[in-house]
């Protein structure tokens, strides 16, 4: 759905198509509009929370030379991991440690090294501690879960998939409905019931178990590959 679709349904779920001054949800979209951001962030945390791993997403960081501060382009909830780039390696977390569990805080801005030993967060900056003292691209990348643009586009969600479009409508008329002292169960029960679905449907999608088959191609030519993961019985003939 796109951002002027949420609104249209939000109106007539209300019963609120006006836009003029004194009107429920104000005049204009700014009111309007205000309990759709708000209510995709909560749709998006409600998914997440029952699928953390579908919504996330990374950015490569790069170390500058006696910078430790260093905040990310993309727009994120939560950081979940920071991981150091070895090259013909998997990547190495880098340890977070939170600060007030550092008994000597100069360790964030007191020292310097080649490769920091840890990062810590203060608000949406990340800090590497100690200060890095070379520049190094791509150095690391960050895992994180993705957040929806405010104010939403145009376009509709970025991150949310279309099937929990309608749970933005439902959220959003829950929030006006919480403003104005009206009966929220109803739009309580729409959303409750879309949002148990979409979990239900997104999470089958990610979970659910895939077998492994010979293509048309490999009956036809033959496939040499492993058969402890590929069932060639019946395929190839000794």
């Amino acid at each position: 759905m796109t951002k002027a679709q949420i609104r249209t349904a939000v109106r007539n779920l209300m019963k609120e198509q006006s836009t003029d001054a004194g009107a429920l949800l104000g005049s204009g979209n700014t009111m309007i509009d205000d309990f759709i951001d708000d209510a995709a962030g909560l749709v998006l945390l409600d998914l997440i929370k029952q699928l953390p791993t579908r919504f996330t997403s990374t950015e490569s960081i790069s170390l500058e030379a006696g910078t430790a501060n260093y905040d990310l382009t993309a727009t994120w909830m939560t950081i979940l991991d920071i991981l150091k780039t070895v090259t013909g390696q998997r990547p190495r977390p880098i340890p977070y440690v939170e600060i007030q569990e550092k008994a000597d805080i100069e360790i964030l801005h007191g020292h310097t090294a080649a490769d920091p030993k840890g990062f810590t967060l203060i608000g949406k900056t990340i800090y590497f501690y100690p200060t890095p003292s070379e520049d190094k691209d791509d150095y690391c990348t960050a895992l994180f879960h993705v957040a929806e643009t405010e104010p939403l586009p145009d376009a509709g969600p970025t991150y949310i998939p279309a099937i929990a479009h309608r749970c933005i409508v439902y959220k959003a008329c829950d929030l006006a409905a919480v403003m104005s002292d009206a009966k929220t169960s109803p739009f309580e029960k729409l959303y409750e019931r879309r949002i148990v679905k979409c979990i239900e449907i997104l999470g089958a999608q990610v979970h659910q178990p895939r077998f492994l088959g010979g293509s048309f191609m490999d009956r036809i030519v033959g496939d040499a590959r492993d058969p402890a993961f590929f069932d060639l019985t019946g395929i190839i003939d000794d």
